[in-house]
């Protein structure tokens, strides 16, 4: 048995970290914000051409299994997956790290303590404390390498990213949080952010900007990614000129606009017949 598993392991190669891949190419990516647990749509995006899932455990309710058979559809249509978890304790995490997520949003990253945590919980020991499963779904079932080899291949792990949502996050040491190792992604929450800087929704208001801004600078000297939520041309520009090369827009408002605008159009052009 032990040698039809080495044979194997010379057939078929480890899983590939489809959202490392995309971002060490040094570009803009653009994502879509799963608002809908569909494995189909999970496809259908992949199609249309967005580098990206987001898969929302956090507010939409995804359980483990369903992450597992969106990860799935990702996996098949040649997409990189992001889940953003409920909470940064590790047992949260891994949960949904062991389904082969190529990263983990941790929401309410306030300070270092907490990235550390994030980190630590998405890598395994010595360099972290994720549980051990060498026949995880995320391992290919331990099929294609062996446990040393897996457990080993950070590159293969999922891409932790701090979401940075509440005012103590940008007015603490946000230097510190730049500073740790392995922290790959700063996550801009600027919606709660703006409810937590006393201007809900206001994202524009200097009270934000300033912060964002203050992100923005750390990320770069500190080699972080930044990721938003855009949604027209307006918000497009300000987030490139920020220095944000992780774009998303959320399906549901993408469905919504676009049907929105095809129902104007219908309503426009039959004027002429039933005025």
């Amino acid at each position: 048995m032990d040698g039809n598993i080495v044979n194997l392991r010379s057939k078929f190669p480890m899983r590939e970290n489809k959202l490392r891949k995309v971002l060490a190419e040094k570009h803009i990516t653009v994502g879509a914000f799963m608002d809908f647990p569909s494995a189909d749509l999970v496809e259908f995006t992949a199609w249309v051409g967005f580098d990206w899932i987001l898969i929302d455990a956090e507010h939409v309710g995804i359980s483990v299994e369903t992450c597992y058979n969106l990860v799935r559809a990702a996996d098949a249509a040649g997409i990189a997956s992001i889940v953003r978890v409920p909470d940064i304790s590790a047992e949260t995490i891994l949960a949904y790290a062991d389904s082969g997520v190529d990263g983990v949003i941790g929401p309410h990253v306030r300070d270092a303590a907490d990235a550390r945590a994030l980190v630590a919980a998405l890598r395994f020991a010595p360099l972290g404390v994720r549980g051990a499963s060498a026949g995880s779904r995320a391992a290919n079932f331990g099929i294609t390498q062996s446990p040393r080899d897996y457990f080993g291949a950070v590159e293969t792990h999922p891409v932790a990213m701090a979401l940075l949502e509440d005012i103590e996050a940008y007015d603490g040491d946000l230097e510190a949080t730049g500073q740790v190792e392995g922290l790959d992604v700063f996550c801009l929450g600027k919606m709660d952010l703006s409810i937590s800087a006393g201007v809900p929704g206001d994202l524009g208001h200097e009270a934000v900007q300033s912060r964002l801004h203050k992100a923005a600078d750390v990320a770069q000297r500190h080699g972080k990614v930044l990721n938003e939520a855009v949604g027209d041309r307006a918000s497009i520009e300000r987030a490139v000129r920020l220095g944000s090369r992780m774009l998303m827009g959320s399906v549901q408002s993408l469905i919504g606009q676009a049907g929105q605008s095809f129902i104007e159009t219908v309503a426009d052009v039959g004027k002429a017949k039933y005025p």
